[in-house]
């Protein structure tokens, strides 16, 4: 069950119960809005300053470059 809470200034927070139970690093997915566990994705090739990988819900080619193009959102447990 999902849970929508909204900040002060207006963004929507969201807090997931049953979706992340037993996940070590949930993420949520910024091209299709599904939560995957980023502990367990296999990484398909590594550079100086990145790691890639396909996410397992839309197989998107994702990185973990913040600076660039955000690919996922951390979910963090309330």
């Amino acid at each position: 069950m999902m849970k929508i809470y909204f900040s002060p200034d207006g963004r929507a927070l969201y807090e997931y119960d049953d979706e992340i139970k037993g996940m070590h690093d949930p993420v949520q997915c910024l091209h299709c809005g599904k939560v995957y566990d980023l502990g367990t994705v296999h990484v398909i090739r590594r550079h100086a300053d990145c790691s890639v990988w396909k996410t397992p819900c839309c197989r998107t080619e994702a990185d973990d470059r913040t600076w660039l193009t955000r690919h996922y959102e951390r979910i963090t447990r309330r």
